[in-house]
C-alpha cells in the first residue's frame, strides 16, 4: 500500500491487523495481528537479527545482533541492547564486532547492554554491522516471539538510528549455532575463517582433489600459532 502515514509517536509495539471478509463484510479468515514493528525518530536498523549461538533454555551462550545503519556512527557512539525480562546479563562481556576501528566499552542497566565506543576510533559509515556478546543466560521458557531491542544514540544519548525491535526464539531442543569451536561455515557470521583454537601441531595433507570446474565456498582457516590452511 502507498501513501501511508506514520505516526507521530515512536514506539517498538506497533501490529497490524489483517482479516479477510466477503463482499457482505463477513470474516472469512482473520482477524491476525502481525509481530511488532518499531516507528522510530530517525531512522530504523534493517536487515536485523539477534542470534543465538544456542537457543537452547537456560543455557549460558553468545549472541551475534546483525543490523545496517542508514546513519553514520560516531567515534562515541553508544548501542543499547535491551533483552526480554528472564535474560540474564549480569555477565555478559564484550567478544567482537565488525567495521568498527577503536574499542569499545561495556556497562549494564536493568536488561539493558550498552556498548559505547572509546573516542580513538573513527566515525563509520553506513552498512551492515554486528556485533557479539558472551556469557548471557537464556531464560527457562521457550519462545519463538522473544524481541530484542537495539537503539544507537551520540554520548549524550541522543537518537541516532533505532529503537529496533528484533524478534527471536528460544526453544526446549535449542535451535541457534552451536557452542563449538567452529558452529558455522568459516566459524563466525562475518565468515571470517579465524579461529582461537589451535591447529595441529604438524599439519599434514589429509586428502587431495583435481577439480574439474570451479569450487565455491573454500574457507581459510586461520589459527593463532599456525600459517593458514585450506579447508575444501
Amino acid at each position: 500500500m502507498n501513501y501511508v502515514v506514520n505516526t507521530s509517536t515512536t514506539g517498538t509495539q506497533y501490529q497490524v491487523t489483517v482479516e479477510t471478509q466477503d463482499s457482505s463484510a463477513t470474516t472469512l479468515d482473520g482477524p491476525t495481528n502481525s509481530f511488532y514493528f518499531s516507528i522510530c525518530q530517525n531512522s530504523c536498523h534493517t536487515n536485523t537479527y539477534h542470534i543465538p549461538w544456542s537457543s537452547t533454555v537456560s543455557t549460558t551462550t553468545n549472541y551475534t545482533t546483525k543490523f545496517t545503519t542508514a546513519t553514520t556512527t560516531p567515534n562515541n557512539a553508544k548501542f543499547k541492547l535491551t533483552f526480554p525480562t528472564g535474560f540474564n546479563i549480569e555477565s555478559v562481556t564484550f567478544s567482537t564486532s565488525s567495521d568498527f576501528d577503536g574499542g569499545f566499552t561495556l556497562s549494564t542497566t536493568s536488561q539493558t547492554i550498552i556498548l559505547q565506543r572509546d573516542s580513538q576510533g573513527t566515525t563509520t559509515a553506513t552498512g551492515t554491522k554486528y556485533f557479539t556478546l558472551q556469557n548471557i543466560t537464556n531464560p527457562s521458557t521457550p519462545s519463538s516471539t522473544y524481541y530484542a531491542i537495539l537503539e544507537t544514540t551520540d554520548s549524550s544519548d541522543n537518537n541516532i538510528e533505532g529503537p529496533t525491535r528484533i524478534r527471536f526464539s528460544i526453544s526446549s531442543a535449542g535451535l541457534g549455532l552451536a557452542v563449538s569451536p567452529w558452529p558455522i561455515f568459516a566459524h563466525d557470521v562475518k565468515h571470517s575463517g579465524r579461529t582461537t583454537t589451535d591447529g595441529p601441531s604438524y599439519p599434514a595433507v589429509k586428502w587431495k582433489y583435481s577439480a574439474t570446474s570451479d569450487i565455491h565456498k573454500t574457507c581459510c582457516t586461520i589459527t593463532p600459532h599456525m600459517p593458514q590452511f585450506l579447508l575444501k
